[in-house]
């Protein structure tokens, strides 16, 4: 069968020793962590329609930063924050 090598063991009181297996398990998941993009603010909505509506259009996420930016839209100062919602968007 086994070698007694292949298990560690535990010395009880009594002398005897009873072996044993251990294991070492790793466990990584992102399930615990809600990112940020899988979030819907219903305040935001205002937003998203209005780039889901440009994007329609044929506008670029670019153009729309701008013109989102410039008619004092609450967005990002990144214009690839407009891609990251129309990509979200197009996936859902």
């Amino acid at each position: 069968m086994f070698g007694l090598s292949l298990f560690n063991s535990e010395k009880y009181i009594t002398g005897g020793y009873t072996p044993y297996l251990t294991f070492n398990v790793l466990v990584q998941s992102n399930i615990f962590s809600v990112h940020q993009y899988k979030r819907e603010y219903p305040d935001r909505r205002e937003v998203r329609e209005k780039v889901w509506k440009l994007h329609k259009e044929g506008w670029g996420y670019t153009k729309i930063h701008r013109y989102l930016k410039n008619n004092k839209f609450e967005i990002g100062n990144s214009r690839t924050t407009v891609d990251s919602m129309i990509k979200k968007m197009s996936t859902t």
